[in-house]
C-alpha cells in the first residue's frame, strides 16, 4: 500500500479549515451572546474556540499530534542514518506530544492555577493585568529555554527550513503568549474599559460592559486561528523537509499470526 501526500493541497485544505473553524466559532460566540446560554444553544458550544470540549479544540489536538508524528519520522530517519540532532528532533516531537494532550486536558492551565497559589501564599504576589493568566510565565520561560537550547540546531538546518520553522513558531507564539496576555490584559480591565466606552460614545452603562465581552471574545477567536495557522505552517515545513532531506518513507506493520 502507498500513501501519497500532496503537500500544497494538504495544507490548503487545512488552511480552509482553521478559517472555517474560526468564522463559525465567531458565529456560534455571536449566537451565544445574543440568545443567551439556553438548551437550545449549547450545542454552538461544540464551535466555539474558546471551549475546552468543542471541535476546534479537538482539531487543534490533532494538529498537535501530526507535527508530533511527523518529527518523530524525521528523528528516525536520521538515526538510522547516524546523522546529527537525532535527540533535537526526537525532544521536539515529544512536547509536540504532550502539547497536543494539554490542548484537551487542560494541563497548563491548571498547573498555572496551582502556581499562581503557591506564588500568592509565599509572598502575597497577585498576578494581575497581562498575566493575570499566569501560565504564560513559565510558559514564556520555556520557550525561552528551548530557544537557547535549540538555537545551533536552528542555524544548522537549511535557509528555507529555518525560516519556515521561524515563520511557525511566531504566528503560534502570537496566539498562544501574545494574544493570550492581551485577553488577560481586557479582562483585568473591564471595568475599566465599559467607563471609558460610556463617557466617551455617551452610552449607558449596561451597553458599555459588553465591549469588554466582545473583545475578549474576539481575541480568543484570533489567538486560537494564530495557533492553528502556526501548526499548520509547521505541517508545511516539515512535509517539505521530509520530502527534500528524507524522501520515501517505508512503513512495515508486521502481525504476530499465533496469537
Amino acid at each position: 500500500m502507498e500513501l501519497a501526500i500532496r503537500t500544497k493541497t494538504f495544507v490548503r485544505a487545512l488552511i480552509i479549515a482553521v478559517l472555517l473553524l474560526t468564522l463559525a466559532g465567531l458565529a456560534a460566540r455571536f449566537a451565544l451572546y445574543v440568545l443567551g446560554d439556553e438548551p437550545f444553544t449549547r450545542p454552538l458550544k461544540l464551535f466555539d474556540v474558546g471551549e475546552e470540549r468543542s471541535i476546534p479544540t479537538w482539531f487543534e489536538s490533532m494538529q498537535f499530534m501530526l507535527c508530533s508524528v511527523l518529527l518523530a519520522v524525521v528523528a528516525v530517519a536520521k538515526r538510522q542514518r547516524g546523522e546529527r540532532y537525532v535527540l533535537h528532533w526526537g525532544v521536539l516531537s515529544a512536547i509536540l506530544l504532550y502539547m497536543s494532550l494539554d490542548e484537551v486536558a487542560t494541563i497548563h492551565e491548571t498547573m498555572g492555577a496551582q502556581l499562581q497559589r503557591l506564588l500568592h501564599y509565599l509572598t502575597g504576589f497577585t498576578p494581575g493585568g497581562a498575566i493575570s493568566y499566569f501560565w504564560v510565565v513559565p510558559g514564556a520561560l520555556f520557550v525561552l529555554v528551548v530557544a537557547l537550547a535549540y538555537l545551533r540546531f536552528l542555524v544548522d538546518l537549511p535557509r528555507a527550513t529555518r525560516r519556515q520553522f521561524v515563520f511557525a513558531g511566531a504566528l503560534f507564539l502570537l496566539g498562544a503568549l501574545g494574544l493570550e496576555m492581551l485577553s488577560a490584559q481586557v479582562a483585568s480591565s473591564s471595568g475599566a474599559i465599559a467607563n471609558w466606552v460610556a463617557s466617551a460614545g455617551g452610552i449607558d452603562q449596561a451597553s458599555a460592559s459588553a465591549v469588554p465581552t466582545i473583545l475578549r471574545g474576539g481575541q480568543t477567536s484570533l489567538e486560537e486561528m494564530f495557533e492553528m495557522l502556526g501548526l499548520t505552517a509547521l505541517v508545511y515545513a516539515l512535509l517539505v523537509y521530509i520530502r527534500t532531506y528524507v524522501e520515501d518513507i517505508t512503513v512495515r506493520v508486521r502481525t504476530d499470526k499465533s496469537g
